[in-house]
C-alpha cells in the first residue's frame, strides 16, 4: 500500500426501504444499526476491508495493528485511507451524474473496443440519455 497521487471516492453501498412497509421501525433499526452504529462499522471494516463512514472509527482502525491485512503483506490499509479521506472534496452532485456516467461510459466503450466509430459511439450516448432522462432535449459537445 502506499499514498494514492490523490484524494478519490467512487460511490459507496446503499441501503433501500420498501415504500409502505409494514416493519418501519425495524427498517429504521436496521438502517441505522449498518449506516450509524460505530461498533457495526468497525466489524465491516474489520471483516471485509470496506472503508465505512466512521470518521473516528477509521481513525482508530489506522493505527490498529489488529486491521492489518494477509492480503497486503500484513499493512494496514486504514493508516493509507483515512488521512487521504479526509481530504476528499465531493463536489455537488446533481441527479444526472451517475447516470450520464454510466451512459457515457457504456456508449464509448464501443468505440475504445474497436466495435463502432466515435460519432457512432456519440449518437448512442444522445440516444440513451433522452431515452433516460425524457427532460434533456439536447446534448452539447465541446469543441
Amino acid at each position: 500500500m502506499t499514498n494514492p497521487p490523490q484524494e478519490y471516492n467512487w460511490g459507496g453501498s446503499y441501503i433501500h426501504a420498501a415504500t409502505g412497509t409494514d416493519n418501519p421501525e425495524h427498517v429504521r433499526d436496521i438502517i441505522l444499526a449498518l449506516t450509524a452504529d460505530k461498533d457495526n462499522l468497525i466489524k465491516i471494516s474489520r471483516d471485509y476491508l470496506d472503508f465505512t463512514n466512521t470518521v473516528s472509527g477509521m481513525k482508530e482502525a489506522a493505527t490498529d495493528a489488529s486491521f492489518a491485512s494477509d492480503f497486503l503483506g500484513g499493512q494496514n490499509p486504514y493508516e493509507y485511507f483515512a488521512p487521504v479521506a479526509e481530504n476528499i472534496q465531493i463536489a455537488p452532485l446533481s441527479s444526472y451524474d451517475q447516470g450520464c456516467v454510466e451512459l457515457l461510459q457504456n456508449a464509448f466503450s464501443d468505440y475504445f473496443q474497436g466495435n463502432v466509430d466515435y460519432d457512432r459511439a456519440k449518437s448512442n450516448f444522445e440516444t440513451a440519455i433522452k431515452e433516460r432522462y425524457p427532460d434533456v432535449t439536447e446534448i452539447q459537445w465541446a469543441e
